[in-house]
């Protein structure tokens, strides 16, 4: 074999072993690669498959893995510890071999559990995703794993939204502002708006407590300015102009239907009492007749001589002035009395100028000389009252008797028997 062929094999030998060096030192590197990151991989794995499948926070799915496998790799530390052929793993589970590496596996683990219950709120930094179910968050992106939605970064009104569910709150709500000029529109020390408002179409305002969306139109409310505060001010003192106008036709109207039910009312009370049809006219001057009957006689011969008499001084006597109720609850002997409460109540002085009245009473007796003859003991206290000035123009007890065989006979007489003490009476009369 000549030198030339001798020097080609041994480049070739050389070049053999170098690849095969180089083969081994890379077999080297990847191996101790893979046992240095034994640990971290299968943590990456395990964490990956529960927390996809389950919908789990990959935070407290890493945290419980981490906390759970110590044993289990401190087992497989163990156990590879001296063989040969598992050597290259004993870089990734150093800390296991440990206490002192233990507890910072621990602590790593209970990290991920803090940052678990850390982030339950921060919406800003989950994904969601809009299901039949409503709005589902996760830690990390990837997708739904019942519905195969994929995860997309929360926006503002899926925040908004979970923010109601978990609060309770329903977003912007209406506030009445009674006087614009007294309400504290902004903040004392920031100056910030505390009021939102939106515009109706009708030029109006409808305010809140808190930026959001309109409740029908879905705009976004604005917060008040200068500007807005001071056309709202316009506008309050325009609707209380308006509505001390509204207010004022309101109490007219309302003090007009009282004064129509008070005049109801009294016409009615007046209806009952008295005949409403009697007015004075012109310079007549109207007498009322009026005797009180005690028990069940009647005077009426009496009341008949005292009108035809009245009438003969140049006075209208009225007769049927009063109904009976007006005697029959009271009313007449209390003015009788001298209460002239009830002449101002039924304006007695529009209508008549005098009231003659009395009560009247007859007793009877039986003749002694006389079989069935009855003498009638007649008694009436008359008095004459002036409703305008409100004056007694005359008073004058009559007594008489008359005989007859009935009752109304001897009545009737001794009613005869006593017109010229009637005739005194009126006679005497002070009548203006």
């Amino acid at each position: 074999m000549t030198p030339t062929l001798n020097k080609q094999w041994l480049a070739k030998l050389w070049m053999a072993a170098a690849v095969a060096v180089l083969v081994l030192l890379a077999y080297e590197v990847v191996h101790h690669w893979w046992g240095h990151h034994f640990v971290l991989r299968t943590l990456d794995f395990v964490v990956v498959s529960l927390a996809s499948r389950s919908g789990l926070s990959p935070f407290l799915v890493k945290g419980l893995v981490i906390l759970l496998t110590i044993p289990f790799f401190w087992a497989v530390g163990k156990y590879t510890h001296g063989l040969f052929w598992l050597r290259s793993v004993g870089p990734s589970l150093r800390l296991y071999r440990n206490p002192y590496g233990i507890i910072i596996v621990s602590y790593a683990g209970l990290f991920f559990i803090a940052m678990y219950f850390a982030s339950r709120d921060a919406y800003a930094y989950k994904w969601c995703a809009d299901t039949p179910e409503g709005i589902r968050t996760f830690d990390a992106a990837g997708i739904d794993p019942i519905y195969g939605i994929p995860l997309k970064p929360c926006a503002f009104e899926q925040i908004v939204a979970l923010r109601q569910q978990q609060k309770g709150f329903t977003g912007a709500r209406r506030i009445q502002i009674g006087n614009p000029r007294e309400f504290e529109f902004f903040d004392s020390i920031t100056g910030m708006p505390r009021v939102w408002f939106y515009k109706v179409p009708d030029g109006g305002y409808e305010f809140y407590d808190r930026p959001g969306k309109h409740p029908r139109t879905d705009e976004d409310l604005r917060p008040v300015d200068r500007e807005t505060v001071q056309e709202l001010v316009r506008l309050q003192e325009l609707a209380n102009a308006q509505l001390s106008a509204k207010e004022l036709q309101a109490r007219h109207q309302e003090a007009e239907q009282v004064a129509a039910t008070q005049k109801r009312e009294r016409q009615a009370l007046l209806e009952r009492y008295i005949n409403t049809a009697i007015v004075k006219q012109g310079e007549t001057k109207l007498v009322a007749v009026l005797i009180l009957e005690e028990g069940e006689d009647s005077f009426s011969s009496v009341e008949g001589t005292l009108i035809t008499l009245l009438s003969k001084q140049g006075i209208e006597p009225v007769a049927s002035f009063f109904k009976p109720p007006f005697v029959q609850e009271g009313w007449a002997r209390r003015f009788l009395a001298g209460n002239w409460n009830e002449a101002t109540q039924f304006d007695l002085s529009k209508r008549i100028d005098y009231v003659v009245s009395g009560p009247a009473a007859v007793t009877y007796s039986s003749s002694a000389q006389f079989e069935g003859l009855i003498t009638a003991n007649l008694q009436v206290h008359l008095k004459c009252l002036n409703v305008v000035t409100q004056r007694v123009c005359g008073s004058q007890t009559v007594s008489n008797t008359g005989a007859g065989y009935t009752r109304s006979a001897a009545l009737e007489n001794a009613a005869t028997k006593a017109k010229p003490d009637l005739e005194a009476f009126v006679k005497m009369l002070q009548l203006d």
